[in-house]
């Protein structure tokens, strides 16, 4: 994913929090590449150092849209919570492009995200998926047959 790119997921997969988590990064987003099976050794990895290395974290932030700086303050179980549904294998199963990893300049790691597409094939899944959840009142599997969703990939899920 060249960086043009990135700026367009942060904008569709965020709000101001995102965006200004985005410039905590760096200034000119890095590249976004899609991960998929032959990369699960690295994955587990990732997961298993964000496990072992978490901790209460303060995030210092700034939102170039509206020019303010904030404190974004994470508790060890908050720094934890996007890992905690996170099944490699359901992922995997969706038989979707659905994970994407933003690397340091080492080569490691530094972010992990999923977007799952809105369609009758993912539906279980966004259905019981804590992030999801909360959209399935509005997207009732029958309610699919008839929408503009049920062949269009949209962004259902973040992960940061």
């Amino acid at each position: 994913m060249r960086n043009h790119e990135a700026l367009e997921l942060t904008y569709y997969a965020g709000d101001a929090l995102i965006h200004a988590l985005m410039n905590w990064f760096d200034p000119t987003p890095r590249p976004f590449e899609p991960v998929g099976r032959s990369h699960r050794a690295e994955l587990e990895s990732y997961v298993r150092y964000r496990h072992e290395t978490a901790a209460p974290q303060t995030i210092k932030l700034f939102d170039a849209a509206t020019n303010r700086r904030f404190d974004f303050p994470l508790t060890t179980e908050q720094n934890l919570y996007s890992l905690s549904w996170f099944d490699l294998d359901r992922l995997f199963s969706l038989e979707y492009d659905v994970l994407r990893v933003m690397r340091n300049d080492a080569g490691k790691i530094a972010v992990l995200i999923s977007l799952v597409p809105i369609n009758r094939k993912t539906m279980s899944y966004l259905m019981d998926h804590p992030c999801s959840r909360l959209i399935s009142p509005a997207l009732q599997k029958k309610s699919l047959s008839g929408s503009p969703f049920r062949n269009i990939p949209a962004r259902a899920s973040l992960s940061i």
